[in-house]
């Protein structure tokens, strides 16, 4: 936890639970890996080829840091720390029992809850759209993964909020959440991943809302807890709003237990109060994005050294869009208290200079930072090396858009190629009754996300028969149309630098979870007619592991571009974030759904669901996936 200035503020220890024999204590809403990271321990999994794996992206992505507690592989950076767990580290055996206890399958499915929308994702775009669409008097079901409503941006600890989430603008998202909660208008679900949605017959009983000709949608999720539960709500209309997470740039020594994405840095520090490094640590951020200056701000009034901040892109790009930028004084005022911070703490700060390689044997013993030349590319000669014993590195984000993917939803590329969900002006996708808003429609940041929350709400409103004031609706639109424009600005300063794939030696890691280097895609093209990313994946197996491509499906895809002269089209981009089971699913819980039996609908509660999982592909070791 940390007080207003972002110092570490003491708090009591809320109890212990049980690491491989031994107690470890922890404070209240902190996760197992916050737990294990306070208690000194950077690493915690041991890979197939002998690995060391700890924390990487912090959010649930990327499956680095699984571990085994009470019988069940769960993700350590998801799963909240209980009295008395008992955790094991250490490879994660493919055997893991269901335990006697989990029943789902044997009570049957509970009957599904209707209502006039779903949202899925409690961010700033599915909070704005939930609390409009019950202003208007809609019936509405909030899922989303976190324990706490907020997503990423607003991410707080259960001992209070700070920064962002301590904001007038989120205090009011809070309030009119619980006040629409308490009268019955809004079902709010946390703890809730959403596997799937599935399209309806529009004969299948629904609310007045839903037109005859309109599909009904069957949003499924797992409810978590000591007893994982299908939970499954049907509506008219659903509005995705799932955000995005870090992207990626391979360099040898990224798979080092104290590298991080940038986001996983934050996530720990603002969720559980526990910085990288810690107070006799040294930090380094690196990659490409204005998102770098709040976590290395971050950091650094935690009381962590941050050695340096490497930026991939320079800021004299930003001139060529100074009409734009103009039209954003928050934006700049924002970005000078960042580097108000970075210069009280005496943080270097760096632009067209990227980390190149990390190094160390168990864990992070320092990085190489390199000058990069006009394509991006590491200048020979200008390397240095920093000491460091954690790098938080990030390249921007991609959007999550797995749920929207599968059911035929059109997927289109940004400025730069960054994939992003095809939406009309009131946030329509293609597949109707379908929205989406916030980062699924292209990477924008909060502001944006909240404008385009309102107006799926709306727009769902409008749909039901209810009035809507047109002239809100046109301040929104002018609004998002300048919000975007300054997004696609970002998007083109701050460009994934592919071209530094060139010169990747082959023996570092591409696809982290099956361990798959650079240089088996490049034989791949090269000797077995490899021609674009999905041909890599098969025949590499690069993004069949664990976390079913998120973390290195974008930069394979642009390898195999680089090879062939071809960069991925809009084709690839929505074949690789096809997952036909977007969450880890308890084998359990899929029979359930079979059962004709019904129950009451299970009331979750703050514990996390066995990862014994079945997702879009086989993973060698029994796992089904």
């Amino acid at each position: 936890m940390t007080d207003d200035n972002g110092a570490p503020a003491p708090r009591a220890r809320s109890g212990q639970l049980v690491v491989d024999g031994q107690p470890v204590a922890f404070d209240h809403g902190q996760t197992i890996a916050a737990t294990l990271i306070a208690a000194g321990r950077t690493s915690w999994r041991t890979t197939r080829e002998g690995r060391q794996r700890g924390i990487f992206c912090g959010i649930g992505v990327c499956f680095d840091c699984l571990v085994t507690a009470n019988g069940r592989r769960v993700r350590a950076c998801l799963e909240p720390a209980r009295p008395g767990d008992v955790v094991t580290t250490g490879p994660v055996s493919p055997d893991v029992a269901e335990p006697a206890g989990e029943s789902a399958s044997r009570t049957g499915s509970a009957p599904p809850t209707r209502c006039d929308a779903v949202v899925v994702g409690a961010g700033p775009a599915g909070l704005t759209a939930a609390n409009a669409m019950a202003e208007h008097g809609l019936s509405v079901v909030l899922l989303d993964a976190g324990e706490r409503p907020g997503g990423q941006y607003y991410r707080h600890s259960a001992q209070g909020a700070s920064g962002a989430a301590a904001s007038p603008r989120f205090r009011t998202l809070r309030v009119d959440l619980d006040r629409h909660v308490v009268a019955g208008r809004i079902d709010y679900r946390p703890r809730h991943q959403v596997w799937t949605l599935e399209r309806t017959p529009p004969a299948i009983p629904a609310p007045a809302a839903a037109r005859p000709a309109d599909p009904v949608w069957t949003v499924h999720a797992v409810a978590e807890g000591p007893e994982p539960s299908p939970s499954r709500v049907v509506a008219p209309a659903v509005v995705v709003a799932t955000g995005a997470y870090d992207r990626q740039i391979p360099f040898p020594g990224w798979d080092l237990p104290g590298v991080v994405a940038a986001g996983g840095a934050q996530a720990l520090l603002k969720g559980s109060g526990v910085a990288l490094g810690g107070p006799a640590g040294r930090v380094v951020v690196a990659g490409s994005g204005p998102f770098l200056l709040p976590v290395a701000s971050g950091l650094a009034r935690a009381g962590v050294e941050v050695a340096g901040v490497y930026e991939a892109s320079r800021a004299r790009v930003y001139l060529r869009h100074a009409r734009t930028l103009a039209g954003q004084p928050a934006r700049f005022a924002e970005a000078a208290g960042y580097a108000r911070d970075l210069a009280r703490h005496r943080v270097p700060y760096r632009t067209g200079h990227a980390v190149v390689a990390a190094h160390g044997e168990e864990r992070l013993a320092g990085v190489t930072v390199a000058r990069l030349d006009t394509e991006r590319r590491p200048v020979a000669g200008s390397e240095r090396r920093v000491e460091c014993d954690t790098l938080a590195v990030g390249y921007g984000f991609t959007p999550q858009l797995d749920l929207l993917v599968e059911v035929g939803c059109e997927v289109g590329t940004g400025t730069c190629g960054t994939p992003a969900v095809a939406v009309d002006a009131d946030q329509r996708t293609t597949c109707a009754g379908l929205y989406s808003a916030g980062e699924t429609t292209g990477v924008g940041g909060a502001a944006l996300a909240l404008v385009e929350g309102e107006l799926a709400a709306l727009a769902v409103a409008a749909a039901s028969g209810r009035p809507v004031e047109e002239q809100r609706k046109a301040r929104l639109l002018r609004r998002k149309d300048r919000l975007r424009a300054f997004a696609d600005v970002l998007d083109a300063v701050h460009p994934m630098p592919s071209a530094w794939l060139d010169d990747v030696p082959d023996e570092t890691v591409l696809c982290r979870c099956e361990e798959v280097p650079v240089g088996a895609v490049r034989a791949a093209v090269r000797h077995l007619g490899v021609v674009d990313p999905r041909s890599a994946k098969l025949l590499t197996r690069a993004g069949m592991g664990w976390c079913q491509g998120r973390t290195c499906a974008v930069p394979t895809a642009a390898l195999v571009g680089r090879l062939t002269g071809s960069p991925p089209g809009v084709g690839d981009v929505a074949a690789l974030a096809r997952r036909p089971v977007a969450q880890p699913v308890p084998l359990g819980v899929l029979a359930s759904l079979a059962d004709p039996r019904s129950a009451p609908e299970a009331v979750p509660d703050d514990s996390t669901p066995a990862e014994d999982s079945v997702s879009s592909d086989e993973t060698p070791g029994g796992t089904a996936r």
